[in-house]
């Protein structure tokens, strides 16, 4: 007889943060005793039904140990035993769909099909889902519901249809601290930044809403074979894409949080990895996407109850396709980056294609979120960006724009990139830079000081200014002080 049950991502071969508190969570089916057993470490709570949680304290990094969980009652007992689990460190991998983007897609692995096994990484991914439930589900759709996959090694099986990003992260930093890597795959294609973050109210459910949504299903029933649907394997139902306007809408506040992320956002990490953007490219609320941040960034702090808890996002790269608000999402990262030093944004204008919304190189931009780890969190000086303008201040006829991560600050033989002067009466000029002392001077003609400064201010960046590191700047709008 079941007396509890474990929350998903608790299984044989998972890995716990470590220098953590071990949180075990899970449902409690009756009033009962349970008991959690590490090696020599062992918590007791009593509770009622529902859910539970349980804490075993902090370990150091290990592989091999069993934990073992126990349920009692008067006259009932219930024993889990997971075996394989890893002691390490855990990052969350979250955002849309360059995030998503499976290894086997992209250009390193068509080049070299070759994975790179290695049992120590742990890779998990959070089925993606609209609903937080099965029983959510009316009974002939149960099917709709995607499972999570994992925890597996990195291996052929484990590793060719998980994130490419998250895969690259994994390898480069575990070849510097020598420890388990765990990553929790959490990212829906096309997805908003608002779905991620709590909702303050949600659309109701209506009778309605749920009868054209299960018609929607009907119309995935008759083109995908139900029966793999198994999140992480490549043949995940696209259930998630539903966006008709409602409660089954997968860009509405909160919607993702609830149903995805929300179950695994208090499982003890390191930090978070967020790549995501594209979706605000189109709409005016890029002009917010950094207050959004600090909201997505201060939940997950509240939720994983660690103030240290460390958060790194990447900028979206150069496309050729027009999108009014682009660059406004670089930038705003820019900015976020700046009124918080201590987290850290990559830049990737070197990894972009003109034709393709997906870039295909994905190890650049694992292998620079890994530095920005072993920067912030191992003690490891690494570089992990590029110039980042944080000033742009007239000095006499001229302009100096300041950076921070800009140590050999230089511009490639080909073009730098476009410089514009901005005025008050909308006139536009192009400035022809010059590089001195890790800065760059614009000359001001005609002796008028224009309103602000921009670089590179377009969808398709085209970037020409770079650190000693090789790294790209980040595009960037600044006003002239």
């Amino acid at each position: 007889m079941e007396l509890l049950r474990l929350a998903k991502h608790y299984t044989e071969g998972m890995i716990f943060q470590r220098d953590k508190n071990i949180l075990i969570e899970g449902e409690a089916l009756v009033p009962c005793e349970i008991t959690a057993i590490i090696g020599d470490d062992i918590a007791a709570i009593k509770t009622e039904i529902g859910y539970f949680s349980l804490t075993l304290p902090p370990r150091k990094a290990d592989c091999g140990l069993v934990l073992t969980i126990k349920a009692c009652t008067y006259d009932k007992e219930q024993i889990i035993e997971l075996n394989e689990i890893y002691i390490g460190e855990v990052w969350f991998a979250c955002g849309q769909s360059n995030m998503q983007w499976y290894l086997n897609d992209t250009d390193e692995y068509r080049q070299n099909p070759v994975i790179n096994v290695n049992t120590d990484i742990r890779l998990y991914t959070v089925g993606r889902n609209v609903l937080p439930s099965q029983e959510q589900l009316d009974d002939d759709y149960k099917w709709a519901y995607c499972n999570d996959h994992g925890w597996v090694g990195c291996d052929e099986e484990g590793a060719t249809h998980f994130s490419a990003v998250g895969y690259h992260f994994a390898h480069t930093l575990y070849e510097a601290i020598g420890v388990p890597i765990g990553i929790i795959n959490c990212n829906v294609g096309g997805s908003s930044i608002y779905s991620w973050i709590p909702a303050t109210s949600s659309d109701d459910e209506t009778a309605a809403a749920k009868a054209e949504y299960n018609i929607f299903l009907d119309e995935i029933k008759k083109h995908h074979d139900i029966s793999t649907n198994i999140s992480g394997l490549g043949n995940e139902l696209p259930v998630v894409y539903f966006d008709k306007t409602g409660p089954y809408h997968f860009h509405n506040p909160g919607i993702l949080y609830k149903s995805m992320l929300e179950r695994v956002s208090s499982f003890p990490a390191r930090g978070m990895l967020w790549y995501q953007g594209e979706t605000e490219a189109g709409h005016i609320r890029a002009k917010q996407y950094a207050a959004a941040l600090e909201t997505l960034v201060e939940n997950m702090k509240n939720r994983q109850d660690d103030p240290d808890f460390a958060f790194s996002c990447v900028q979206i790269t150069p496309y050729g396709d027009e999108a009014p608000y682009w660059a406004t999402v670089n930038d705003q990262m820019r900015r976020f980056f700046l009124a918080h030093p201590d987290y850290s944004v990559v830049t990737t204008g070197d990894v972009g294609c003109a034709t393709d919304i997906h870039p295909q190189r994905k190890r650049p931009v694992g292998e620079r979120l890994a530095y920005a780890a072993m920067h912030r969190c191992y003690d490891y000086p690494h570089e992990f960006t590029g110039p980042i303008a944080e000033s742009a201040i007239r000095l006499g006829d001229e302009i100096r724009i300041s950076f921070i991560h800009g140590a050999g600050l230089h511009k490639r033989p080909m073009d730098p990139g476009r410089f514009e002067l901005v005025y008050n009466d909308g006139t536009i000029k192009e400035a022809t830079p010059e590089i001195r002392d890790n800065a760059v001077y614009l000359p001001i003609p005609e002796g008028v000081t224009p309103e602000s400064v921009r670089y590179e201010f377009v969808t398709y960046a085209q970037i020409g200014l770079y650190n000693k590191y090789g790294y790209p700047a980040s595009l960037f709008e600044l006003q002239v002080m």
